[in-house]
Parts: structure tokens; sequence; C-alpha cells
């Protein structure tokens, strides 16, 4: 490493590295590469978080009425539907 500056913090040795200026330029391609590819990862991953969704609605929706919760339901349902 050119320009690395050695040191010592607490009796550790560690490599000091000064003046790191990107150009504008690969900050930009660096800009546009990150949000097309957080782009690209959202778009294909959309079909399992839609799934997982979807599953999760049905499971709630099976398992918050049951039999012991009867009558709970009844009145959740009633204020559901007076609002």
């Amino acid at each position: 490493m050119s320009g690395a500056k050695k040191m010592h913090m607490f009796h550790l040795p560690l490599l000091r590295v000064d003046g790191y200026k990107p150009s504008f330029l690969f900050l930009l391609l660096k800009r546009i590469f990150d949000i097309l590819s957080s782009g690209i990862a959202i778009i294909l991953t959309s079909p399992v978080m839609l799934i997982t969704a979807i599953a999760g609605d049905i499971t709630e929706h099976s398992t918050s009425c049951g039999e012991n919760l009867s009558r709970v339901c009844v009145f959740i349902s009633a204020l559901a539907g007076s609002a």
C-alpha cells in the first residue's frame, strides 16, 4: 500500500491511509450501479414477497376465528362492520 503510514494504538499495529478522493465519474457510476442493482433485486424477490404476504393473510384469517374465540370474532366483526 503506497501512502500508508504505520502507527500503533494501544500496542496494536495499524495502517493509516489518508487522502482517498474518488472522482466524480466514479461516484456517479457507483450510484447508478447501486440503484439499478437494488431495483433488479426488488423485482427478482417480489414474487417471493407476494407469496409470503398471501400465505400470511390466509393463515391469519384461518386461525383468528377459532372455535374458542367465536364470540370475540363476532364482536370484532360487528365493530368492523359499523365503522
